[in-house]
């Protein structure tokens, strides 16, 4: 029996959460959630040894054991919320189009020219614009040498 790709990582996230993630290859989510876990169970087994300490100085002191196993549950309900979200993570992420999680920078298209004239237009209007730059170069020219002759003076 041959799995898909979708139920290989929801068995793996079986696991412990952040495992198919990581077989998706989105590393730090699967870090992310693989340290929160691991995070989450050392605080439950702490306060499982906490407990169990406690109640043995109990006993052996003569007092009633207590059951408070709150330290207990709260780490672990979290565990369960995480795995909760880590399901949905996958679910999402396995629902996207490939490639559609990644940032990529836009592409700028090149700006291609309208032709609103026709080319002999260009023509004649390039001409245009040449002959007004040498009659300015002519005006400008001769302003210099009005310039130089009425501070010789």
């Amino acid at each position: 029996m041959k799995l898909g790709k979708k139920t290989k990582y929801a068995v793996l996230n079986l696991i412990a959460p952040g495992i198919g993630q990581i077989a998706m290859k989105k590393y730090f989510r699967g870090a992310f959630q693989m340290l929160f876990t691991v995070g989450c169970f050392i605080w439950m087994l702490h306060s499982f040894v906490l407990i169990v300490v406690g109640n043995l100085h109990n006993a052996m002191d003569g007092k009633p054991i207590i059951y408070n196993l709150s330290g207990i549950f709260i780490p672990m309900g979290l565990i369960f919320v995480l795995w909760f979200f880590s399901y949905l993570d996958l679910f999402f992420l396995c629902s996207l189009p490939k490639g559609a999680d990644t940032v990529k920078p836009e592409r700028k298209e090149e700006i291609k020219p309208v032709r609103s004239v026709s080319d002999k237009q260009e023509a004649a209007i390039r001409a245009e614009v040449a002959r007004q730059l040498e009659e300015m170069k002519k005006d400008s020219g001769t302003d210099k040498e009005d310039d130089d002759n009425s501070t010789d003076s």
